[in-house]
């Protein structure tokens, strides 16, 4: 027997993957890199050629459409 039951969570994993698509590259980008990877916000506003408080935007809005696609 497994450990590990790659297939427990895979109903989870499709919902968040679908509510992923729903956001705009931009906001996938900004949530992706900040909450996924950990880059600091400044670090993602360099990379994309934003201020600091556009990251903090992308970022919130797609937590947003996130709680409301997963419920």
């Amino acid at each position: 027997m497994l450990a590990h039951n790659p297939s427990e969570n895979l109903a989870e994993q499709l919902v968040v993957r679908e509510a992923m698509e729903l956001l705009r590259q931009d906001q996938r980008e900004a949530l992706m890199l900040t909450d996924v990877a950990g880059f600091r916000v400044n670090e993602v506003a360099t990379a994309q050629g934003v201020k600091p408080g556009t990251v903090k935007s992308r970022r919130a809005r797609a937590r947003e459409v996130l709680r409301e696609a997963i419920g």
